[in-house]
């Protein structure tokens, strides 16, 4: 597999930095940039030069599980010595003895002393190990610590904060420093990432009363007053239907507030003409599996979901975001917007159109971040 010239220089960073330095590193890739591709590509790197070598590459959702370690057996023509593990049980799968270990943290956290030794650790999705205190993580990698203190971790990620807590990276924590960032303007410029257009739609929520926590995001129960304004909903959804319509957008994503709203949203839209059926945690994994290969082949134009689809879900063919969930997480609104990054022969841009009031709160795509640490998005 050939790497773009930015995964070459973003491997190049992590490998340098681990062999020159002693604290751990964390790569920062846009969205539909191919963080997996990097890591499958460093991980080849380093078994061609030390077939020995041991690593996990940890990740918080099954469908990032399989992802990682899919692109990696692409990547390699593995020998027998060197085999890829999956230790997830909602895969069902408990992979022990394999040189690399693609582990579910729900599966994993309490494990650390059932494998040999690791070398390495990659955290996908960085920003969810917590900056202080236990949790799952923390856990895990401690466990590991004390089987090899000469642990290295490495954070991959596209939002390389958390709210409330400022940067992921600090000499106190698991994470102590950027080694790699690569700006989403410039691969934007540079054809490797789609450009994405907004539009605020008319039939926003009222927001005004609903109470701002200081250091954290809306709470289900203001968020619950807010998807109980059906009015407001049949509003935004036949607005933004005749807005899709218009402009032919073929692949489209709702992001919901819950349950009952998504399934608000997706009769309304039946009623309207598109078949959109919901996606939540409690959808079944068959059906899960099915309604989004069915949106990947152009079978099914419309997914609704409910904190499904922020994260690990590759679709280059997405050509259109309705937010329909506020946020105060920037860092959740770079990854609902980012599901359209991804570049496709069938889509000249994204559409993101909100209803949500989050580019109020965000400001423009093209300016999200945190305090003045700002990420560029898009022009």
């Amino acid at each position: 597999m050939i790497l773009r010239p930015y995964q070459s220089e973003a491997l190049a960073s992590v490998h340098n930095f681990m062999c020159t330095r002693e604290e751990n590193p964390c790569v920062v890739l846009p969205t539909g940039s191919g963080k997996s591709v990097v890591m499958a590509g460093l991980i080849r790197f380093w078994q061609d030069s030390s077939p020995w070598v041991r690593g996990c590459v940890l990740a918080h959702r099954q469908e990032l599980v399989e992802q990682n370690a899919s692109k990696l057996q692409a990547n390699m023509m593995l020998s027998g010595d060197s085999q890829i593990g999956i230790f997830a049980a909602g895969l069902k799968r408990r992979d022990y003895d394999a040189s690399i270990t693609f582990a579910s943290i729900d599966s994993i956290y309490r494990r650390s002393g059932d494998f040999v030794p690791f070398d390495f650790l990659f955290v996908d999705e960085a920003q969810h190990i917590p900056p202080s205190g236990e949790g799952k993580y923390r856990t895990f990698i401690n466990g590991c610590l004390r089987f090899n203190p000469k642990l290295k971790v490495v954070g991959w990620t596209a939002t390389p904060f958390r709210m409330g807590c400022g940067s992921i990276c600090h000499k106190d924590h698991i994470l102590n420093e950027v080694c790699y960032e690569a700006k989403i303007i410039d691969l934007i410029d540079q054809g490797f990432l789609c450009k994405l257009r907004s539009k605020v739609g008319e039939a926003e929520y009222d927001l005004k009363e609903i109470k701002r926590p200081l250091k954290s995001d809306y709470t289900k129960k203001s968020l619950g007053e807010v998807a109980s304004n059906f009015k407001t909903i049949k509003a935004a959804v036949r607005e933004a239907v005749i807005i899709l319509n218009r402009e032919e957008r073929r692949s489209i994503i709702f992001f919901c507030i819950s349950l009952e709203h998504c399934k608000q949203v997706s009769d309304e839209l039946y009623k309207n003409g598109i078949f959109a059926p919901t996606v939540t945690s409690k959808t079944d994994h068959v059906m899960r599996k099915r309604y989004l290969s069915g949106l990947r082949d152009g079978k099914i134009r419309a997914i609704c979901n409910v904190g499904v689809l922020t994260e690990g879900f590759d679709a280059p063919c997405i050509d259109a975001i309705v937010l329909l969930r506020p946020t105060l997480s920037a860092g959740l609104f770079a990854q609902m917007v980012g599901r359209g990054l991804r570049p496709n022969k069938n889509k000249k841009d994204c559409l993101v159109l909100d209803f949500a009031g989050c580019i109020d709160e965000h400001g423009p795509i093209d300016l999200i971040g945190l305090g003045n640490q700002f990420t560029v998005m898009a022009t």
